[in-house]
């Protein structure tokens, strides 16, 4: 049974190995016209395919509302006025939006992000041109369904038959990129206008009656099928690039701009909003640049947490040192006097006999007489006399309200010559006691 079933299978499994290598050679070759250069074919940026699925829901139709064609202008300005259907066209505040590119001849090219205002061209030559438009995404990359392209030939002054497109041959369209760059990695995209074969143009799965050949720096490889192709491998500083129309021969067919070259110069330092994007970053608020409508995000407010406060302790820094301001005098002193200095008389000693206190009947302090120092007499004059010391007060009696009369001293005054023994003799005789007012009474 196996012995009849072998050569079914090794048939069946060569038939599949072949259509895998013959599908692998395919591609592989495709992409080898690539890979095999300094310029190498990598997958679009993730932010930029994330983008493009929001996009793909539009289907532009574009219409050139004047010059028209075949119309004779008798100014060498001409202003282009557009109309755009199923396409918002705007810019964004990070300077990018969908728009229209508008193509004059060889000219650089115009972008529109407003249907009311026309794209202006000054200082054009008399004879015949050909103004082209079609519909882009911000990063450059066009609209490719029909109707997303138009073009119409005009005069200036008069008609001269240059500038002319052939109807029966496609137009190739130079898109991006153009100018100035700020990433390695960029977008090579054309148009293709009038192609012969629109199914395979999309899909690629019928061979095409047409190729694109590109060259960049000197090194050239084709393009069979008509999708966007980004490139990674610029050189800092000045580049080149160049698309050519071929048939499926690898002839040129012949057309306004069939064959066309362009300058790029990479400059590693430039950060605008669409080399960020080539470069792959992630930019806030990128959607803006497809939305008109976009709305930022209002990030949530932080729900604040009950905090304990430590109590702030206040640091004093060091005042610098300042020396003390020595206090000024009053220049004027008017009413200030001098105190007057007056000396302090001795305290005179008392003396006091304390007694019993007794219940049934009280009986008067003895006060002590005070010795006086009799003055010695001095004849009138030499010697003034001297006033006498006023008497010693004595204390009353406990429990007796009246007030007790001093006693006089009669004794005779004497000279101050007196004899001592005299002095002494009256110092050791005992006081007299005084009889209270009551008793005598």
């Amino acid at each position: 049974m196996w012995d009849k079933l072998r050569p079914i299978v090794s048939v069946v499994l060569f038939v599949i190995l072949a259509l895998g290598l013959v599908a692998c050679g395919g591609k592989t070759s495709k992409l080898s016209r690539v890979n095999t250069l300094s310029i190498s074919e990598v997958s679009p940026p993730a932010e930029i395919q994330r983008l493009n699925r929001s996009l793909d829901r539009y289907m532009p139709q574009v219409t050139i509302l004047s010059p028209a064609r075949d119309e004779v202008l008798d100014r060498t300005e001409v202003k282009v006025e557009v109309a755009v259907k199923d396409l918002p066209i705007f810019k964004s505040e990070l300077g990018l939006g969908n728009h229209l590119d508008v193509i004059l001849d060889e000219r650089e090219s115009q972008e529109i992000y407003d249907p009311a205002t026309p794209a202006i061209f000054t200082n054009v030559t008399p004879g015949t041109h050909t103004v082209r438009v079609f519909a882009s995404r911000p990063w450059d990359e066009s609209f490719k369904n029909e109707g997303a392209y138009a073009q119409a030939t005009f005069h200036v002054l008069t008609p001269t038959g240059e500038n002319v497109p052939r109807s029966d041959t496609p137009v190739l369209t130079y898109h991006s990129p153009i100018g100035t760059v700020g990433s390695d990695t960029v977008l090579l995209d054309f148009y293709l206008h009038n192609a012969p074969v629109p199914p395979s143009l999309l899909d690629s799965k019928e061979p095409s009656s047409w190729q694109v050949r590109a060259t960049v720096n000197g090194e050239s490889f084709a393009i069979e099928d008509w999708h966007p192709l980004y490139l990674k491998g610029l050189k800092p500083g000045r580049n080149w690039i160049r698309l050519e129309f071929l048939d499926n021969g690898g002839n040129p067919l012949p057309n306004i701009s069939n064959s066309i070259a362009q300058i790029i110069t990479y400059d590693p330092s430039l950060k605008d909003t669409k080399s960020l994007l080539f470069q792959g970053q992630t930019i806030p608020g990128i959607d803006q640049i497809v939305d008109p409508n976009f709305v930022k995000p209002v990030p949530p407010a932080p729900v604040e947490e009950p905090v304990t406060k430590l109590p702030e302790v206040e640091v004093k820094e060091p005042s610098p040192a300042v020396p003390p301001v020595p206090e000024k005098a009053p220049r004027f002193q008017l009413f200030k006097k001098k105190a007057k200095v007056v000396p302090i008389p001795a305290p005179v000693e008392e003396v006091q006999k304390e007694e019993p206190i007794d219940n049934t009947e009280q009986q008067p302090i003895e006060s002590v007489a005070p010795v006086e120092e009799k003055p010695i007499d001095v004849p009138p004059t030499s010697l003034k006399e001297e006033e006498p010391t006023p008497p010693q007060q004595v204390e009353q009696p406990i429990g007796n309200t009246e007030e007790v009369a001093p006693t006089e001293d009669k004794t005779p005054k004497t000279g101050r010559f007196q004899s001592l023994k005299a002095r002494y003799q009256k110092m050791e005789q005992p006081p007299q006691e005084e009889v209270p007012l009551e008793l005598s009474e």
